[in-house]
Protein backbone atom coordinates (compact mmCIF):
# COMPACT_ATOMS: atom_id res chain seq x y z
CA UNK A 1 0.00 0.00 0.00
CA UNK A 2 1.38 3.52 -1.21
CA UNK A 3 1.86 6.39 1.25
CA UNK A 4 -1.69 8.13 2.19
CA UNK A 5 -3.49 5.07 1.22
CA UNK A 6 -6.17 3.77 3.44
CA UNK A 7 -5.19 7.38 5.76
CA UNK A 8 -7.77 9.89 6.54
CA UNK A 9 -7.70 13.05 4.32
CA UNK A 10 -5.11 15.29 5.80
CA UNK A 11 -3.52 12.61 8.11
CA UNK A 12 0.31 13.34 8.92
CA UNK A 13 2.35 10.46 7.62
CA UNK A 14 5.22 9.19 9.95
CA UNK A 15 8.23 9.96 8.37
CA UNK A 16 9.28 6.20 8.93
CA UNK A 17 6.58 5.16 6.50
CA UNK A 18 7.32 7.71 4.08
CA UNK A 19 11.20 6.27 3.61
CA UNK A 20 9.42 2.64 3.59
CA UNK A 21 7.58 3.96 0.81
CA UNK A 22 10.49 5.76 -1.03
CA UNK A 23 12.42 2.38 -0.68
CA UNK A 24 9.58 -0.02 -1.93
CA UNK A 25 9.63 2.47 -4.92
CA UNK A 26 13.22 1.84 -5.38
CA UNK A 27 12.39 -1.88 -5.23
CA UNK A 28 10.39 -1.57 -8.33
CA UNK A 29 11.88 0.59 -10.14
CA UNK A 30 15.56 2.36 -9.67
CA UNK A 31 16.82 6.11 -9.56
CA UNK A 32 19.21 5.27 -12.48
CA UNK A 33 15.87 3.09 -14.45
CA UNK A 34 14.48 6.67 -14.70
CA UNK A 35 17.74 8.25 -16.45
CA UNK A 36 17.40 7.87 -19.71
CA UNK A 37 14.34 8.37 -22.38
CA UNK A 38 14.14 7.29 -25.59
CA UNK A 39 10.59 8.31 -28.12
CA UNK A 40 7.79 5.35 -28.20
CA UNK A 41 7.01 4.02 -31.34
CA UNK A 42 3.25 5.28 -30.53
CA UNK A 43 4.58 8.84 -29.49
CA UNK A 44 1.80 11.74 -30.37
CA UNK A 45 4.03 14.81 -32.42
CA UNK A 46 4.11 17.51 -30.65
CA UNK A 47 2.55 19.79 -32.87
CA UNK A 48 0.00 17.43 -32.91
CA UNK A 49 -0.22 18.09 -28.49
CA UNK A 50 -0.11 21.13 -28.96
CA UNK A 51 -2.67 21.65 -32.18
CA UNK A 52 -5.25 19.51 -29.46
CA UNK A 53 -5.09 21.96 -27.01
CA UNK A 54 -5.58 24.49 -29.03
CA UNK A 55 -8.97 23.38 -29.60
CA UNK A 56 -9.76 24.81 -26.03
CA UNK A 57 -8.01 27.96 -26.45
CA UNK A 58 -9.04 31.37 -27.62
CA UNK A 59 -8.81 31.52 -31.69
CA UNK A 60 -7.41 34.92 -31.54
CA UNK A 61 -4.97 34.49 -28.44
CA UNK A 62 -3.17 31.15 -29.69
CA UNK A 63 -0.95 33.15 -32.50
CA UNK A 64 0.29 35.17 -28.58
CA UNK A 65 1.12 31.25 -26.93
CA UNK A 66 3.18 30.88 -29.93
CA UNK A 67 4.53 33.95 -30.27
CA UNK A 68 5.59 33.54 -26.90
CA UNK A 69 6.93 30.21 -27.33
CA UNK A 70 9.43 31.48 -30.08
CA UNK A 71 10.72 33.51 -27.79
CA UNK A 72 13.52 31.25 -26.40
CA UNK A 73 13.76 27.13 -25.18
CA UNK A 74 12.99 28.30 -22.12
CA UNK A 75 9.32 30.06 -23.13
CA UNK A 76 8.67 26.99 -25.21
CA UNK A 77 8.97 24.66 -22.56
CA UNK A 78 7.13 26.81 -19.98
CA UNK A 79 4.31 26.78 -22.47
CA UNK A 80 4.45 23.21 -23.67
CA UNK A 81 3.83 21.66 -20.34
CA UNK A 82 1.12 19.02 -22.41
CA UNK A 83 4.31 17.58 -24.34
CA UNK A 84 6.67 16.95 -21.25
CA UNK A 85 3.73 14.94 -19.44
CA UNK A 86 2.97 13.47 -22.60
CA UNK A 87 6.50 12.15 -22.94
CA UNK A 88 7.01 11.09 -19.05
CA UNK A 89 3.86 9.89 -18.79
CA UNK A 90 5.07 6.97 -21.05
CA UNK A 91 7.84 6.21 -19.44
CA UNK A 92 8.46 4.38 -16.13
CA UNK A 93 6.45 4.73 -12.93
CA UNK A 94 7.86 4.53 -9.45
CA UNK A 95 4.71 4.23 -7.98
CA UNK A 96 4.41 7.52 -5.77
CA UNK A 97 2.07 10.90 -6.65
CA UNK A 98 2.80 13.98 -6.30
CA UNK A 99 0.89 16.73 -7.07
CA UNK A 100 2.13 20.39 -8.24
CA UNK A 101 -0.01 23.42 -8.94
CA UNK A 102 0.85 26.63 -10.25
CA UNK A 103 4.47 27.88 -11.37
CA UNK A 104 6.39 25.54 -9.63
CA UNK A 105 9.51 28.03 -10.37
CA UNK A 106 11.10 31.72 -10.98
CA UNK A 107 10.38 32.69 -14.22
CA UNK A 108 7.73 34.97 -13.70
CA UNK A 109 10.93 37.44 -13.07
CA UNK A 110 11.23 37.88 -16.64
CA UNK A 111 7.24 39.25 -16.85
CA UNK A 112 9.31 42.33 -17.81
CA UNK A 113 11.51 40.81 -20.66
CA UNK A 114 8.83 39.17 -22.29
CA UNK A 115 7.84 39.95 -25.73
CA UNK A 116 4.37 41.05 -25.07
CA UNK A 117 3.84 41.87 -21.56
CA UNK A 118 1.24 40.47 -19.84
CA UNK A 119 -0.59 41.78 -16.95
CA UNK A 120 -2.24 38.67 -16.08
CA UNK A 121 1.48 37.22 -15.30
CA UNK A 122 2.53 41.09 -13.41
CA UNK A 123 -0.45 40.21 -11.14
CA UNK A 124 -0.24 37.22 -10.36
CA UNK A 125 3.34 37.53 -9.81
CA UNK A 126 3.89 40.54 -7.83
CA UNK A 127 0.66 42.16 -6.98
CA UNK A 128 -1.34 39.30 -4.98
CA UNK A 129 1.65 38.98 -3.25
CA UNK A 130 0.83 41.70 -0.55
CA UNK A 131 -2.66 40.62 -0.88
CA UNK A 132 -2.09 37.16 0.12
CA UNK A 133 -0.14 38.87 3.05
CA UNK A 134 -3.06 41.11 4.20
CA UNK A 135 -5.54 38.11 3.72
CA UNK A 136 -3.18 36.02 5.81
CA UNK A 137 -2.39 38.82 8.45
CA UNK A 138 -6.24 39.31 8.55
CA UNK A 139 -6.92 35.78 9.22
CA UNK A 140 -4.79 35.40 11.84
CA UNK A 141 -6.36 38.89 14.14
CA UNK A 142 -9.61 37.75 12.95
CA UNK A 143 -9.93 34.41 14.38
CA UNK A 144 -7.33 34.91 16.85
CA UNK A 145 -4.60 32.72 16.09
CA UNK A 146 -1.13 32.74 16.53
CA UNK A 147 2.19 31.81 14.69
CA UNK A 148 4.34 28.91 16.41
CA UNK A 149 7.49 29.29 16.75
CA UNK A 150 9.64 26.76 15.16
CA UNK A 151 11.09 25.27 18.27
CA UNK A 152 7.91 23.85 18.95
CA UNK A 153 6.93 22.09 15.91
CA UNK A 154 6.93 18.25 16.16
CA UNK A 155 8.76 17.16 12.59
CA UNK A 156 9.18 13.30 13.80
CA UNK A 157 5.74 12.09 13.94
CA UNK A 158 6.82 8.17 15.02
Amino acid sequence: MGIGQGQPRGALVPVSASAASGKEARQRISRSAQAGWEPGPDRTAAVEILAEQDKSRVPELVPVRYGRMLASAFTFYRGAAAIMAADLGAGPDSGLRVQLCGDAHLSNFGVFQAPVFSWFDFITGYLMIPVFIILYLGHKYWNKTRLVPLKECNFEMD
